[in-house]
């Protein structure tokens, strides 16, 4: 019963890991980097995988389309606004909503909307899908490379899936027996 309740906080102490990191793998917003915690989290889940040749483990990648679209927009217009004013738009808060709303011609615009309104969508669009291909890309390759007869599964983002409200890309990782050892 306690490993149904708690399998994760169970099967981290098999390889001796803090249970945070065999549950997810996250991102921040515009994030892509393949970090070395990433790596090791990665490596925790190989080494359960060969213990434990009876767990299936799968990668859900979740995300947020709408919040890391709207990321990518601020993003792009700090990017104008760093080579015009040579200032950063996190840290120039002022002179960035200022620089927007004169982009707009509107200084009551929400700086979000403004943003919006300045970066052509299919550069939004691509650049988010650019930014989970290269999340999924670098996962699915590190596991392949590391292990290529691992069993371990990706499993890409699916739009309608409701765990993406309101989430930071990452993949959430799920455990459960393989059908063929269920009695």
């Amino acid at each position: 019963i306690k490993a149904a309740a708690a399998p994760v906080k169970l099967l981290s102490g098999l390889i001796g890991a803090d249970p945070k990191d065999i549950e997810s793998i996250e991102y921040d917003y515009l994030d892509t980097v393949f970090t070395e915690k990433r790596q090791r989290q990665i490596d925790l889940l190989l080494q359960l995988e060969k213990q434990k040749p009876d767990l299936e483990i799968e990668l859900i990648y979740l995300n947020d389309p709408e919040l890391e679209k709207n990321e990518i927009a601020m993003a792009e217009v700090g990017k104008v606004f760093r080579d015009r004013e040579k200032k950063d738009y996190k840290q120039d808060k002022e002179a960035f909503e200022a620089f927007v709303h004169t982009e707009v011609n509107s200084d009551t615009m929400n700086i979000l909307k403004a943003c919006l309104q300045l970066v052509d969508q299919n550069i939004i669009d691509s650049l988010f899908d650019q930014n989970n291909q290269k999340r999924i890309f670098d996962i699915e390759q590190y596991l392949t490379l590391t292990n290529d007869s691992t069993e371990i599964v990706v499993i890409p983002r699916k739009p309608d899936a409701p765990k993406n409200l309101g989430s930071k890309p990452l993949f959430d990782i799920k455990y459960s027996m393989k059908e063929e050892n269920l009695p």
